[in-house]
């Protein structure tokens, strides 16, 4: 009985949440994201990587679930150092050895790079990584990538791409996101008109509105920001 309350309260607010969009602002078909900006809440996980200056041509890591080795994320240092670009890495959650290594390498300017915690829980945390995934035009990266010494583990990434990424402590600004626009306009819809990202529809398997809400406006600005 208890599950089956939740469940009507969920669609409820689910269907709520989705008619408020539809009388608001459409995105256009056509033209590109070159000065579009996606604004998501989150910042630096330390204040020491924060100095003011933005990421520039900066691949984007967004990591499926905690980060626990630096083993894990040489193949994205290697691209980095080798295209001399940025690296943002986006995380649920990340072990302190890990952040160590981006505070040395970004304070002595061996290489811009910055490690920022999605903000959030549970459901609404993965809706927001993918959200960002879908921005930055991220691919899964993942294949043979895992914590080495620790086989039960695994951390699936995408990477993705931006034109700047700029980092403070309480917003993260991506500006002109590798994903294209029709992309991003597809995954606005399926938000918007309700399509479960799981493929499922049980009702309990979505996120709450508050939260769909917060993200189809952050999507919805980014669009209209181009």
């Amino acid at each position: 009985m208890l599950r089956a309350i939740a469940e009507a309260e969920r669609t409820l607010l689910d269907a709520e949440a989705r008619r408020s969009y539809d009388g608001g602002l459409h995105p256009q078909d056509g033209g590109g994201l070159d000065s579009a900006e996606y604004k998501f809440p989150g910042g630096a996980i330390s204040a020491k990587l924060i100095d003011g200056r933005p990421l520039v041509d900066v691949d984007v890591v967004v990591a499926a679930s905690k980060v626990t080795s630096l083993q894990t994320l040489l193949p994205f240092f290697d691209t980095m150092m080798s295209k001399k670009r940025s690296l943002l890495l986006v995380v649920p959650d990340v072990d302190d050895e890990v952040v160590a290594t981006f505070i040395v390498n970004h304070t002595r300017e061996i290489a811009q790079m910055v490690v920022v915690v999605a903000p959030g829980f549970g459901r609404n945390k993965e809706g927001l990584l993918r959200d960002l995934s879908v921005v930055v035009g991220a691919e899964d990266r993942s294949a043979g990538f895992s914590n080495r010494g620790a086989a039960e583990e695994f951390t699936s990434f995408w990477i993705g791409h931006a034109a700047q990424a700029t980092v403070a402590d309480t917003e993260v600004v991506i500006t002109h996101g590798a994903g294209s626009r029709r992309n991003v306009e597809s995954y606005f819809r399926e938000l918007v008109d309700g399509t479960p990202e799981s493929g499922t529809t049980d009702p309990v398997d979505w996120l709450g509105a508050p939260g769909l809400r917060d993200r189809i406006a952050r999507i919805e600005r980014y669009l209209q920001s181009a």
